[in-house]
């Protein structure tokens, strides 16, 4: 048993005496998201990526639970909070959460079954790995098809690259792609599959993990079904010996890569530099030093504060950082890294951020840190701490685990944050951070990543070759083979196998009351302000949010773009109080820092309106409430327009994220572009989170360069004169806290005090008024997977209609996957009625655009001419209460309780209640005949297809 101060819990950690797995439980009764994982060594030994593989195929049988694919309808049989499994360049681990105790239970068995005594069959092989389409002529798979968008994405291409040419040698396990090559998947056979499996997930070479308030002893009875074997003593893995992991020596190496997903400068690369720091094994782990080189990340490249950010970005030598920090993107190894990741350099620069660089280190190694800017990182750090994180299992089993798995003793030294803290304070002025510059940043290697524009052309030439190539040399006997193979596979998933065997809940098992009910709650409603006080167990904690609503009107059709820019620069600026430095020193010394949101919330009654907002949220120490209401006061009123660097930095810097962004989340720019002349909600989420403000914000950049910035700032200020004037407006105020009453004067003080002075704007002469007018589009970005959405409009939330769609939805996934992932070999899919009234089908990293548009349709008319199975529609509801009754904390509930609470009651008992033939009704009425709008984020489309004329449009 090992003691956790940091946050009053306990560890216990079991070894089992016969097979020598290992498995820790933190028990937590104040927690109801209990958390499961298991996880097993498994080295990426070349690039196949045997074990992402070998994954996706453990998931899709076992010897109890023979079904062919009990971990997707699993999701539709339970309320898990989260469900998955992921593979990393050395470990690959199987997880899950709930708050329901049955659902736990149900959980496990099917998770221990899957891990230790998977089926592994061919076909699962052939279908989640790789297989030889003759007909078509291409490889198959939804591995395959993954990891063709994955090294599309330059970010994801940089980071593989960069491993790969700094870990070399016999143990180069980190720099082999885990997830698999497309080049090199196809030489992984069947065998080689059973072979891994054998050799790497053995329970002695396991870990298992829960946290949570459980019977424990019911969980360690059914491990022990699963782990009582006799201890292998020939196949478990041995991880490398630090000393040989090899490490290239290299100074610069010039690297062709994908271009941008929208296109940047052609002049301009990504520059990384890289530094070999901490090695991590039971004999070298240095829990202090791993975590003095997180924190010198944000002390370093903290904006405007770090000294890196100043002189490589605020310089304008870079655009923006990527990959920057310790350990970026990667679970601790054994052999750490740190980068240095810049984007937007120009080559004539080069030499110049050498120098740069070096310079930053060597004044950092005489002047030392700043101390300012690392009591605001551990202030916010122990703040953090006595929040209660929603994720705080999973969040231990990431730091945790991949140290366990390392050989490390006393893994929990990692979350000691407490005493870590105090010895960061402690050992500051004795040179700390300095000694780790002076042991680690020193002759860094470096990686320039040049974009080539026919990268994805050429690479998807090379595929079709290596393709081509191997059709080439089948034999007719192997030819005969293959094809035999396709047609057992197309047998294998179009047969209707029994999941009787797999457990469930049922709808006695779902609360049909929303799980936060308000105690102690006290309004005070003004003309225009309403002040809500929440009681609630917030460990000490203050959580407030202020929000203003403003009327679409009141934006101009020439500002109207800018107002997402003005959001994410809002505390930022500086004020009349604060500078831009002294303004972030004085938020983070008493707050976790302050979010501004924009809130739009569509209407329940007409899909044409839309609630519009603003909202500052922070929490405080009750000590400090005062001085952080007047940062929020100064933010509404006093925010000051003179750094015009800094903002153009800024804009650079969002145009960047957002551009790194698509190919990873590309579903979701599909469909926000395709759904954005739908409704209005929808419309605006398009213009301020979608495709369509990166392109602005391009235009912006440009614009600023070639003309300045004082359009820009015109359109700035006068969107900020409606928040200075926000007492006009509709206001609401949310605290929550264990004794809130007590904070009613200052409270009030504050509302009078952003009431006071308040005057009513005049209104644009050109107010924002859109026309909406949907249209079958297209736009090409330069990867060889595709992102396809396919919506119809249909109701608002208060229409009868609307949760029976919601129901359709949750009935077409299972169809989706079957159809778009098993047979179409796309990575992903989704079903969904948003609450801007849009139902919509959408893909992920999709090999088949025209296939899944067709199969889109084919579900709809299947779903409402085909009889709805009781289990089916049980399956359907749990799906969507598990999205109902997502875990939040008790601010965010209280924030959402005034504003959806008799919707959401309402809506979960039409849930509840409803049936098959009244879902098949309205989705009769409003899907099967209606004008659908199609769409696709990828390759170049035909301009017509089933005599539907798509439009291109250009980002």
């Amino acid at each position: 048993v090992t003691l956790l101060p940091s946050f009053n819990l306990e560890a216990m950690t079991f070894v089992h005496n016969r097979s020598g797995a290992r498995m820790v439980y933190i028990p937590n009764n104040k927690d109801a998201n209990k958390f499961f994982s298991a996880s097993f060594l498994t080295p990426s030994i070349d690039n196949t990526g045997v074990p992402h593989i070998l994954e996706h195929s453990v998931l899709c049988g076992s010897k109890k639970y023979p079904v062919r694919d009990p971990f997707f309808t699993m999701i539709k049989r339970s309320l898990n909070t989260f469900m998955n499994a992921w593979t990393a360049s050395e470990h690959t681990t199987y997880l899950y959460s709930t708050e329901n105790d049955k659902d736990f239970t149900n959980l496990l068995s099917v998770y221990l079954d899957a891990a230790y005594a998977p089926l592994l069959t061919k076909m699962d092989f052939l279908q989640e790995g790789w297989r030889a389409n003759l007909t078509a002529h291409s490889y198959e798979g939804v591995v395959y098809s993954e990891m063709q968008g994955a090294m599309a994405d330059p970010t994801f291409f940089l980071l593989r690259h960069l491993n790969h040419h700094v870990f070399k040698g016999p143990y180069a396990y980190y720099g082999n792609n885990a997830g698999g090559d497309p080049l090199s998947i196809p030489s992984l056979t069947y065998e080689d599959l059973k072979a891994f499996y054998n050799a790497y997930y053995h329970p002695t070479n396991s870990i298992i993990f829960m946290y949570g308030n459980m019977d424990i002893q019911e969980s360690l009875h059914y491990v022990d079904e699963y782990v009582n074997v006799d201890k292998s003593t020939e196949t478990v893995y041995a991880f490398a010996p630090l000393d040989e992991i090899e490490i290239e020596t290299f100074d610069r190496i010039d690297i062709e890569s994908p271009p941008e997903p929208i296109e940047s400068s052609k002049d301009r690369v990504r520059y990384v530099f890289i530094y070999r720091c901490s090695k991590v094994d039971a004999s070298s782990y240095h829990p202090i030093e791993l975590f003095s080189l997180h924190l010198l990340s944000s002390i370093l490249f903290d904006n405007p504060r770090g000294i890196l950010h100043k002189r490589l970005i605020a310089s304008n030598l870079a655009e923006s950082f990527i990959v920057n920090g310790f350990e970026y993107g990667e679970f601790v190894r054994a052999q750490t890294l740190f980068t240095i990741g810049l984007k937007g350099v120009k080559r004539e620069n080069l030499d110049k951020i050498d120098a740069t660089i070096e310079e930053a280190f060597q004044d950092l190694m005489k002047h030392g840190i700043d101390k300012k800017l690392l009591n605001n990182l551990l202030t916010s750090l122990e703040l953090n701490q006595l929040s209660r994180s929603l994720t705080q299992g999973m969040d231990f089993h990431k730091e945790i685990i991949p140290l366990m798995l390392l050989s490390i003793d006393n893994p929990f030294e990692s979350i000691d944050y407490e005493h870590l803290i105090e010895s960061v304070r402690s050992r500051v002025d004795q040179g700390l951070f300095e000694t780790l510059i002076q042991t680690y940043f020193d002759q860094p290697k470096r990686l320039i990543f040049h974009a080539n524009a026919n990268y994805t052309t050429q690479e998807s030439q090379r595929l079709l070759d290596h393709y081509t190539n191997f059709e080439d040399t089948l034999k007719e006997e192997e030819k005969e083979a293959w094809k035999q193979l396709d047609e057992q596979l197309q047998t294998h998933q179009h047969t209707t196998a029994s999941v009787e065997s797999l457990p469930s809940l049922t709808l006695d098992d779902i609360h049909a009351e929303p799980s936060y009910n308000p105690k102690g709650k006290m309004d005070c409603q003004g003309d225009r302000f309403s002040v809500c006080m929440h009681q609630g167990d917030t460990n000490g904690i203050i959580y407030i949010t202020h929000t203003i609503d403003f009327k679409l009107n009141a934006l101009s059709q020439e500002t109207i773009q800018f107002v997402p820019l003005l959001v994410s620069l809002l505390t930022s600026l500086g004020t009349s109080t604060y500078n831009i430095e002294s303004q972030k020193e004085a938020i983070f010394n008493i707050t976790t820092g302050i979010k501004v949101n924009l809130v739009v919330i569509p209407e329940k009654e007409n899909l044409t309106l839309s609630r519009l907002g603003l909202s500052l949220s922070t929490k405080c120490l009750p000590k400090h409430l005062n001085n952080t209401l007047s940062l929020f006061s100064d933010i509404l009123k006093n925010i000051q327009f003179n750094e015009t660097t800094y903002m153009f930095n800024k804009m650079q810097q969002e145009h960047s994220m957002m551009n790194d962004a698509i190919v990873a989340s590309g579903h979701q720019y599909s469909l926000r572009h395709l759904a954005s002349n739908v409704s209005l909600a929808s419309h605006l989420d398009e213009m301020w989170n979608g495709l369509s403000y990166l392109s602005f914000l391009k235009k912006q950049i440009q614009k600023w360069q070639q003309q300045g910035p004082s359009s820009a700032l015109k359109a700035l200020r006068s969107i900020y004169s409606l928040i200075q004037h926000g007492g006009q407006h509709q206001n609401s105020f949310v605290l929550t806290t264990e004794n809130p009453f007590s904070f009613q004067q200052t409270i009030h003080r504050y509302v009078d005090h952003v009431i006071k002075n308040s005057r009513e704007i005049a209104k644009p002469k050109t107010p924002y008024s859109p026309t909406l007018q949907p249209d079958h589009v297209y736009v090409v970005l330069p990867v060889s997977v595709n992102y396809v959405a396919s919506i119809v409009p249909t109701v608002p939330q208060s229409d009868p209609a609307y949760p029976a769609l919601m129901l359709f939805a949750s009935l077409a996934n299972p169809l989706l996957h079957q159809e778009i992932r098993e047979r179409g070999g796309a990575y992903g899919y989704a079903a969904k009625q948003t609450t801007s009234g849009v139902f919509a089908f959408v893909t992920y990293r999709d090999p088949a655009t025209y296939r899944s548009l067709r199969t889109f349709q084919q579900i709809v008319r299947t779903l409402i001419s085909t009889k709805i199975s009781k289990r089916a529609l049980l399956e359907a509801k749990l799906s969507l209460f598990k999205t109902l009754n997502r875990p939040s904390i008790i601010h965010d509930s209280a924030v959402e309780f005034e504003y959806k609470h008799d919707t959401k009651k309402h809506l979960r008992e039409q849930l509840l209640t409803m049936n098959a033939s009244t879902i098949q009704h309205y989705a009769k009425k409003h899907l099967l005949n209606a004008n659908w709008y199609h769409g696709n984020l990828g390759q170049p489309l035909l301009n017509t297809f089933q005599n539907i004329h798509f439009t291109q449009k250009h980002i």
